[in-house]
């Protein structure tokens, strides 16, 4: 537009050097209007550009309020995503501390269940006690014997006469109290009690030779009649249980009236066997009538004296204080300090008169 302008003005100045005056007059007028009209398309120029400027400016001014306000979009993210980690890190704390007191309800359920377990304890340990003053069981020593007198002794429970339908709750007994003893059995055919042999053998138990008939005035009627009597216990046992029996307990004791005639024989003839006899220096009494409580109190009451004690008691026939007895005795020597064992070949012997 502008430069058409111009170039009307220069056709027009043309007009004035080469025309008249009143031809210079119109194109005067017309130089004006041109003048006039290049201002006016200048101007408009100006503002046009001024306007683009502007437009520019607020353009940019557009892209800094977009880039100020993605900053704030982003900062706003990172905010959220600090606050995310800050929940994150307080959840694993409180996950941590739920852990911890966890873990600390379970200490003190151990500790309580610990403390139920020791409470039952100490109130069983005083049932024990209290069940053990109530049947007679003493927990020290008769007066007199008090000291360290029990230490390493060792007590040997016998049992004569057997087995019997007594035998398996004296092994029955003796299994509860994890004690071993030795049974000095007889010989009988019953069909319910012969497989007693074997089960106190099949126990652990020293099973050893008393007598066959027990029979005292047929056995020591002569060497034959103790031979005869002897053999047929011995060979019925090992046939039983396949136990060559080492040890035997003279019916009536070694030292006796009633095998006076014979009594060095027979001891002679044992020794040539390889054969150990074993007799006793602490008794129950329940070779005759006793009470439970007589027999309890005829051991415990006599065995302190004894460094060796060999008891003597029975598990034939009509010995059922024996059996109710035999549990107050274990745990009152238990109690004192002794430990029990079964004789074996290797046990010094007690003998009658020598070391009774």
């Amino acid at each position: 537009m502008t430069a058409i302008v111009l170039c009307g003005l220069l056709a027009l100045q043309i007009m004035l050097i080469s025309g008249c005056t009143a031809k210079r007059t119109a194109v005067e007028t017309m130089l004006q209007e041109l003048n006039s009209s290049l201002q006016s398309v200048q101007q408009q120029s100006v503002d046009a550009e001024a306007a683009s400027i502007q437009a520019s400016q607020a353009e940019a001014a557009s892209i800094q309020a977009s880039q100020a306000e993605a900053a704030s979009i982003q900062a706003s993210q990172a905010e959220a995503a600090s606050i995310q980690a800050s929940q994150a890190e307080a959840a694993s704390i409180q996950a941590s501390q739920a852990e911890a007191a966890s873990i600390q309800a379970s200490q003190a359920e151990a500790a309580s269940i610990q403390a139920s377990q020791a409470e039952a304890a100490s109130i069983q340990a005083s049932q024990q006690q209290s069940a053990q003053v109530s049947q007679g069981v003493t927990s020290q020593p008769p007066e007199g014997h008090e000291g360290p007198w029990v230490g390493g002794r060792t007590v040997y429970l016998t049992f004569d006469d057997g087995p019997s339908y007594l035998t398996p709750q004296v092994l029955d007994i003796l299994d509860r109290y994890q004690i071993k003893a030795t049974f000095f059995v007889t010989y009988t055919e019953k069909p319910e009690i012969v497989p007693y042999y074997n089960e106190i053998v099949k126990r652990g138990h020293t099973i050893a030779i008393h007598t066959a008939s027990h029979e005292y005035e047929q056995i020591y009627s002569s060497m034959d009649a103790f031979i005869a009597d002897f053999e047929k216990i011995y060979n019925y046992v090992r046939d039983l249980t396949g136990v060559s029996c080492q040890l035997y307990r003279f019916p009536g004791g070694s030292t006796t009236n009633l095998n006076l005639g014979i009594r060095e024989q027979i001891k002679a003839w044992l020794e040539q066997r390889g054969i150990i006899y074993h007799d006793w220096n602490v008794v129950n009494g329940d070779g005759a009538t006793v009470t439970a409580d007589e027999a309890y109190h005829n051991v415990v009451d006599n065995i302190v004296q004894r460094t060796h004690p060999v008891v003597l008691m029975h598990d034939g026939v009509k010995k059922e204080t024996t059996v109710e007895a035999l549990p107050r005795i274990i745990e009152t020597l238990q109690s004192w300090g002794f430990t029990f064992a079964p004789l074996d070949p290797s046990v010094e012997p007690i003998r009658q008169g020598i070391n009774w």
